[in-house]
């Protein structure tokens, strides 16, 4: 796994060499939000993508507020959601891979829509 100093919120692998997981990185290392991580090589590197987060809420998502979907050959989706106003409303917000080339080489993250 990447070492961060951060909070894992998410964890996905598809077969033994690929896996994928999603971290909330504190203020203190410069670049604070969240960050999917990538391998195909069982752990041995990993590429960092951060998500081009728009609200402070996004960057707050913990375990019980994110769902995603990864695929190396498909597109891959994070859908980040808010914790409950006053009012009993949520927030969401869903970003996108779009594929760009052969096995997503140079593909991008996202957003493609906003839910007030």
């Amino acid at each position: 796994m990447p070492a961060t100093d951060g909070n894992r919120i998410l964890f996905h692998h598809e077969g033994d060499l690929t896996g994928w997981t999603v971290d909330r990185v504190s203020i203190t290392s410069g670049e604070p939000g969240l960050f999917v991580y990538r391998t195909e090589n069982t752990g041995g590197s990993w590429s960092r993508v951060r998500l081009p987060i728009e609200e402070n809420w996004e960057a707050e998502a913990d375990q019980d507020q994110i769902l995603a979907s990864f695929a190396l050959k498909n597109p891959s989706w994070i859908l980040l959601q808010s914790k409950k106003d006053g009012g009993g409303s949520t927030r969401k917000a869903l970003y996108a891979r779009m594929l760009q080339g052969r096995r997503g080489a140079g593909s991008v993250i996202c957003p493609l829509w906003m839910v007030p």
